[in-house]
């Protein structure tokens, strides 16, 4: 059982791209490679594919060289590795989520404008169990196997332990991201359709969006 509520999903994108979901509901499914190689500092994350990080505290290194060791010691203040599959296959599908693990009390939430980077049109998706239960429904009648949650986002400069496609840096941390990671022995993109959304969303330009998001807990 979920330890959080979804109260929804928002989609960022183009308007090319939002549009086609919102009247045709295709849903785009990038590589996980993709956004390893990636050069743009919103999507792009090294990270991608990462399998253990490792942060030592401040020691001492020995270096050998053709097999000889050198007599003598280093220090380092602080050693830091990533561990990575070779290949990551399968794909993932990114929504925004407010969920009830940033919704709490009355403190209103609102939007980083950094996500207007992602695109100038957003999809607010209403009925988030039924848009759910379309991606699923697709995906099983591919015979897919495919996973979702909350990405659980980590210090990359403290943490020292397992990750997974649910873990990204917390230099991502304003990105509230859900992720539905599908199980394909394929590094290359993929995509089907679940119909017309137009009876459990609404398309909106994303500068008026954000400008003007604001959530509250309802009592």
């Amino acid at each position: 059982m979920s330890d959080f509520y979804i109260h929804c999903f928002i989609k960022f994108g183009s308007k090319a791209t939002i549009t086609d979901l919102y009247e045709n509901g295709t849903i785009y499914c990038n590589p996980v490679r993709y956004f390893k190689i990636l050069e743009d500092k919103f999507r792009g994350d090294n990270y991608e594919g990462a399998s253990y990080i490792h942060n030592l505290p401040p020691g001492k290194f020995k270096v050998s060289i053709a097999g000889k060791p050198i007599d003598k010691e280093f220090n380092y203040l602080n050693f830091h590795l990533k561990e990575s599959y070779d290949k990551t296959l399968g794909n993932i599908y990114s929504l925004y989520c407010l969920s009830s693990k940033i919704l709490r009390g009355e403190k209103p939430v609102t939007i980083d404008k950094r996500i207007k980077d992602f695109g100038d049109t957003a999809l607010l998706i209403k009925d988030n169990p039924k848009f759910l239960t379309l991606i699923e429904k697709a995906l099983e009648k591919k015979r897919l196997k495919y996973f979702h949650g909350l990405v659980e986002y980590y210090d990359r400069h403290i943490y020292t332990g397992k990750v997974d496609v649910f873990n990204k840096p917390s230099d991502y941390a304003y990105q509230n991201e859900f992720r539905i990671y599908i199980k394909r022995r394929s590094d290359e993109p993929f995509k089907i359709q679940i119909g017309s959304l137009k009876d459990i969303a609404e398309i909106y330009p994303v500068n008026e969006f954000i400008d003007t998001f604001e959530a509250t807990e309802k009592k």
